[in-house]
């Protein structure tokens, strides 16, 4: 998604998700944290947490997923590169905590 239009759209065509695309070291789609923040609450504010408002983050540090989760304040998150094991379970634990 790069808007609140096209979000809106896709809801009403049925969809429970919507992907929103952070930066990533490579390829199309990204679009700014706060552009995702922004879609994010709109979705939230229209729909409670019945719509997936799914970030994909390149980050592979606890730390910094946790941050980038607790500002753009979306309710999943999908890691698509490969993770340190150590930070996983405090992440986990942080972002409960922020919810």
């Amino acid at each position: 998604m790069q808007s609140t239009n096209e979000a809106d759209a896709a809801i009403a065509a049925g969809a429970l998700a919507v992907g929103l695309v952070g930066a990533m070291p490579n390829g199309p789609g990204p679009i700014s944290d706060h552009a995702i923040k922004d879609i994010a609450a709109h979705v939230h504010r229209l729909h409670s947490n019945k719509i997936w408002t799914v970030l994909l983050t390149s980050h592979t540090d606890g730390d910094a997923i946790a941050d980038h989760v607790e500002y753009t304040q979306v309710n999943t998150v999908q890691i698509v590169d490969a993770l340190c094991p150590a930070p996983i379970k405090f992440c986990a634990v942080r972002i409960r905590a922020c919810a």
